[in-house]
């Protein structure tokens, strides 16, 4: 669970404050190595603020995905997979989320 940042500096406040840290973990309801945890980020980085989260860089740039497919419009997934040399879901999921549609065959 996340905890906010205000919430952090009332329990280190609180143990700042003379009480125990077991008291402190009882009373607030965290857990023992959160509050060290606290503690120690305090100490080594001045702050409690929480750590950015990280993400990889897309596979699969959108920009040039739409280009791609304006060029060619009849290509299907696993094409366009190899092109990019990424999985057909990952083609799926980044066509969905710029709008663009595949081409549906009605004469089934």
């Amino acid at each position: 669970m996340t905890y906010g940042i205000d919430f952090r500096k009332r329990v280190i406040a609180y143990v700042q404050s003379g009480h125990t840290k077991k008291e402190t973990c009882d009373l607030f309801g965290i857990g023992t190595d959160t509050l060290y945890r606290w503690e120690t980020q305090l100490k080594n980085e001045g702050h409690l603020n929480r750590k950015p989260r990280s993400r990889s860089p897309r596979k699969l740039p959108l920009d040039r995905l739409e280009a791609y497919v304006k060029e060619h419009p009849d290509a299907f997934l696993k094409e366009i997979a190899e092109h990019f040399n990424c999985s057909i879901p990952s083609v799926w999921a980044a066509l969905k989320k710029v709008n663009i549609t595949l081409k549906k065959d009605n004469n089934l």
